[in-house]
């Protein structure tokens, strides 16, 4: 009987842990999702330097996340996204309109892929 609750309870922890996890990515996406729009509206109002300001406070907020990510996430999908801030960052700069906006649609894609990885359900359990 001991043994089937000491299982029971490690079960409700992993299932509390992928569940906390879940919400967590999707606290972190939403934030990230939150400075890709300031950019991307400050650059559509023609606005240079707010859309530079914006993007850089993404790749800051990015990297401040980075060792929590690095533990939940495979590395190749942690380095695709910062290779497209880093686009997204560097068309800010040199005013490449076409490269900030598909930089910007990408980084939607990815940031919802990510929160659909982390999905509550019974794979990331097991």
């Amino acid at each position: 009987m001991r043994n089937i609750i000491g299982a029971l309870s490690v079960l409700v922890l992993i299932i509390g842990a992928v569940i906390w996890n879940s919400h967590h990515m999707s606290t972190i996406t939403g934030k990230a999702a939150l400075y890709l729009d300031s950019a991307l509206s400050a650059e559509s109002r023609q606005d240079s330097d707010a859309a530079v300001q914006a993007a850089k406070e993404l790749a800051a907020y990015w990297k401040a996340q980075r060792s929590y990510l690095e533990s939940v996430l495979m590395h190749n999908e942690l380095d695709e996204i910062e290779e497209t801030i880093s686009a997204f960052l560097s068309a800010a700069k040199t005013d490449d309109y076409e490269t900030f906006c598909a930089s910007g649609d990408l980084l939607y894609i990815q940031f919802s892929h990510l929160c659909e990885l982390e999905q509550w359900r019974i794979g990331n359990i097991l």
